[in-house]
């Protein structure tokens, strides 16, 4: 998903079985002029381990 309610407000997406390339796509998310809210949360994207939800604040620094 690309836009979701509350976007424009902060707001983060969680979305997983896209089979994403992973951390690149995350960090791509991240590190944009404004960042992208949006996490893989895919086991797949995410070397095959479950991602707390404090892991990823962290990972966008909130």
């Amino acid at each position: 998903m690309l836009s979701w309610n509350g976007k424009a407000r902060g707001a983060i997406m969680l979305h997983g079985h896209i089979h994403s390339r992973g951390d690149r796509t995350n960090a791509r998310n991240r590190d944009r002029e404004r960042p992208t809210y949006r996490y893989d949360v895919g086991l797949d994207a995410n070397d095959y381990k479950p991602v707390s939800r404090d892991q990823i604040l962290s990972f966008f620094g909130l």
